[in-house]
């Protein structure tokens, strides 16, 4: 994930209007990936995102063929981003000859196209709050493997200690209280991540949202440039939606409901034969909260210590693990 874009630093309103453009059409690639596809350093971009610098119009059209895939989309907002690359352009030139420098005013564009840029940009940001949503998903997904690495780690040391001989139980305790102590903190990463992932869901919902609005606008400015458009009933404007009828949706909801009530049963059933009531591994001797046990460092990155997890896993099971997403199998994405 890239660093939030800083404020913009163009000299022009007009430079900063095209680089609020260049964001959009790049939103969610980082500078590091800019570079490695097009022949600018991180520098350079860094100057294009935030308006202190401008790219050259070939640039400009490499950028909106990578990144704007659909052909109409991709041709309304090339040509969009080329006439504010263009006022930028001038603003900067007026500005070195120290002539006045016009202020970028309201455009006489077409309404039609107006609409379509504005749904061009709904769903730019729609696409971008799927891409974060699927990448939240899969951060808790990887998460709920740490915890389960960790646990399994936590109950099987225990075990181990319990019937270990008396020289070997303090190591083991030692590694029992590291352990537990991942344990807390992936615990705590796993309900951030969570929380994460319900942000990234309401706004995709919010995005999909104003894909909508912008749609409707769009097609009230195309039913009003039609001369003497016919009157329209309430029941054929439904259908003229094209939206799934209601009763479907009901009948929808109504297996959903048998289905959850089901899952609910099984649930149940399965709790009663796993002990839920079971607490994580204790150990007998005295513990810790702090972030520094047995004279170890505990809060540093979680990774390093998922890699020594999965190391002893791989040792002891004989089932290779490469991931933290790789307990499950191929039901995580990598």
């Amino acid at each position: 994930m890239g660093r939030p874009l800083g404020a913009l630093k163009g000299r022009t309103e007009q430079a900063n209007e095209f680089a609020r453009w260049l964001r959009r059409v790049t939103s969610g690639v980082t500078v590091r990936t800019l570079e490695t596809e097009f022949p600018y350093g991180k520098s350079s971009w860094s100057g294009f995102r935030d308006g202190s610098r401008l790219p050259s119009p070939g640039l400009v059209e490499q950028v909106a063929a990578r990144y704007l895939r659909e052909p109409a989309v991709r041709a309304r907002q090339l040509a969009h981003g080329i006439r504010l690359l263009e006022a930028a352009q001038q603003a900067a030139r007026a500005l070195e000859k120290d002539l006045p420098v016009p202020l970028p005013g309201p455009r006489r564009a077409d309404p039609t196209t107006v609409a379509l840029l504005r749904l061009d940009d709904a769903r730019l940001r729609q696409i971008e709050a799927m891409q974060k949503l699927a990448a939240s998903e899969r951060r808790r997904e990887q998460l709920e493997d740490m915890v389960s690495v960790l646990q399994e780690r936590c109950t099987l040391i225990e075990s181990e200690r319990d019937r270990a001989r008396e020289e070997a139980q303090a190591e083991l305790q030692r590694e029992l209280q590291m352990s537990l102590e991942y344990r807390r903190q992936a615990d705590e990463k796993l309900e951030h991540a969570r929380r994460a992932e319900e942000k990234a869901y309401q706004l995709r919902l919010a995005a999909e949202k104003q894909v909508s609005i912008e749609r409707m606008a769009l097609r009230r400015i195309d039913q009003d440039t039609v001369e003497d458009p016919p009157p329209v009933s309430g029941p054929f404007m439904v259908q003229e939606l094209n939206l799934p009828p209601l009763e479907q949706i009901h009948e929808l909801l109504a297996v959903a409901q048998e289905q959850l009530e089901a899952q609910d049963n099984e649930l149940d059933d399965l709790g009663e034969q796993i002990d839920l009531g079971a607490q994580p591994a204790s150990s007998d001797g005295p513990q810790t909260t702090s972030r520094i046990v047995q004279g170890h460092v505990v809060d540093m990155a979680v990774t390093a210590a998922a890699q020594d997890v999965l190391e002893h896993r791989q040792e002891n099971a004989g089932k290779p693990l490469t991931s933290l997403g790789s307990k499950a199998g191929a039901r995580f994405r990598p």
